[in-house]
């Protein structure tokens, strides 16, 4: 308790905090400074952290939440404020383990989440099941379900670059060309791939396809809640119409870029048809 800390440091922390509230917060961290060296306290050494993070000087700002939370390991705070500190200095894998340690104590986190799939997406690391469990709790967040959404559309984008390298006899290549021609709707086409794929031998769909199946749906599912809370949003759009496109889903493609500002990509598609 305040009570109990030397008048001179209750002193120092009343004085930081008038700093803070004047926006000198780089006064404020030089009179935590002058608290630590004398007398090391948790709350110093977040507060300390808060100002560095205020101020961008986020290296200096990690190695006060970690010296912190050596003294004071519970701090919620402070750990949520690494994390994100070490997304500002590009530290992506480190960032999502100190993400994941708020989550285990504070699971509705949103900024926690947000920031724990783009450190993922960062590192090619995105985890579909955290993803899920984002967009299921927050649905109506934008810049969440836009984050899980353009981390998944990079995942199928890799996986059919995969398929792709593999060659066009490859199981993953014909699944997909496969699910290319349902989303079409072009029957005859789909009639052949199957045939296709029942002689290779490959009429389970390798793992790959059932991740690509499982990350198309949350793709989906992230910018319906998406247009659904922010209904004017061009980069909803934009990215809806991207994973048409590489679908081959034209007509679909050409009707989400018309509304995403991007009129020069629905040319493209209706031009090459």
């Amino acid at each position: 308790a305040a009570q109990s800390l030397p008048p001179w440091v209750v002193d120092r922390f009343e004085a930081a905090r008038e700093a803070e509230k004047s926006g000198d917060y780089r006064g404020a961290a030089a009179t935590y400074e002058t608290i630590i060296k004398r007398y090391p306290l948790a709350q110093a050494y977040n507060n300390l952290g808060l100002d560095y993070f205020r101020l961008k000087e986020f290296r200096l700002a990690v190695h006060a939440f970690r010296d912190g939370l050596k003294l004071q390991p519970g701090m919620v705070g402070a750990q949520l404020f690494l994390g994100l500190s070490e997304y500002s200095l590009g530290n992506f894998t480190e960032s999502a383990n100190d993400l994941r340690s708020v989550l285990k104590v504070d699971g509705k986190n949103q900024e926690a989440w947000l920031y724990l799939i783009r450190s993922e997406a960062a590192v090619g690391q995105f985890r579909p099941s955290d993803g899920q469990m984002a967009i299921k709790m927050f649905p109506r967040n934008p810049k969440l379900t836009y984050a899980v959404g353009s981390a998944a559309l990079d995942q199928i984008r890799l996986i059919a670059h995969e398929a792709n390298q593999m060659g066009s006899s490859s199981p993953a290549f014909l699944w997909i060309a496969l699910r290319e021609a349902e989303g079409k709707g072009n029957t005859s086409k789909a009639a052949h791939i199957r045939k296709q794929i029942q002689q290779a031998g490959a009429t389970v769909p390798p793992a790959a396809i059932k991740r690509y199946d499982q990350l198309t749906s949350m793709v989906h599912q992230c910018f319906e809640n998406k247009l659904d809370a922010e209904p004017k949003s061009l980069y909803a759009h934009r990215i809806t119409g991207q994973l048409y496109e590489a679908q081959e889903i034209d007509k679909k493609a050409v009707r989400e870029y018309r509304p995403s500002g991007d009129p020069f990509a629905a040319w493209q598609i209706s031009a090459s048809d």
